[in-house]
């Protein structure tokens, strides 16, 4: 099983945070941030998020989105 992601995918960083994961580590190169996740159970939600089988809570993601937005403006 994969335990770590590495995404410059906004939304489904988003959604990460949303479901409880933690970013490691950011990344930037040029103007691109890569969010770094390792956590038990990636590989599974990452599929069920790209298959279109995940759920979330509205305003879960709603703050996982704009926590993520201060975090990139701030780097």
């Amino acid at each position: 099983m994969n335990n770590k992601i590495n995404t410059s995918d906004f939304y489904f960083s988003a959604f990460l945070l949303s479901q409880g994961y933690e970013i490691e580590e950011t990344s930037k190169i040029g103007k691109s941030i890569t969010f770094h996740f390792e956590s038990e159970g990636l590989e599974e939600i990452r599929n069920e998020y790209f298959l279109g089988k995940a759920t979330v809570e509205p305003l879960s993601f709603q703050n996982a989105i704009h926590n993520l937005k201060t975090l990139t403006y701030n780097i």
